[in-house]
């Protein structure tokens, strides 16, 4: 009689466990990519500190929390990661881009102010 009853008690306590631990999975899969959709949505008003906190959150999400899941991942789940995780390289890539754009607008404008500068002075010619 006490056979049966712990290998209830024994079965009861692994479908909880992974019960919880597939709700885990779940969960940070949906929490990575709440953070995608929130950093698409505000990238383009993002100053630096909003990069610096995106950087940090992201570096959690795809290495701490993912190294914690990433054995017990289905693939579709792994998958899935990989494409946020390429999202969000794509995203601060176009940072990138934007701000060599603006960087480059910057020089431009000093060279030709330096110039104006040197082509107006008259005791230069």
């Amino acid at each position: 009689m006490f056979k049966p009853f712990a290998i209830a008690i024994l079965l009861f306590f692994s479908l909880t466990l992974f019960s919880c631990e597939s709700y885990q999975r779940n969960h940070y899969v949906s929490n990575f990519n709440h953070f995608i959709d929130k950093v698409e949505n505000k990238a383009s008003t993002f100053n630096d500190k909003d990069w610096q906190d995106a950087d940090t959150e992201f570096k959690n999400l795809s290495e701490l929390e993912y190294d914690k899941f990433k054995n017990n991942l289905s693939e579709e789940q792994n998958s899935k990661i990989n494409d946020l995780k390429g999202k969000y390289y794509a995203l601060r890539i176009k940072q990138g881009i934007k701000e060599f754009g603006k960087g480059l607008k910057n020089g431009l404008e000093q060279i030709n102010s330096a110039a104006n500068e040197l082509t107006s002075d008259s005791t230069i010619k």
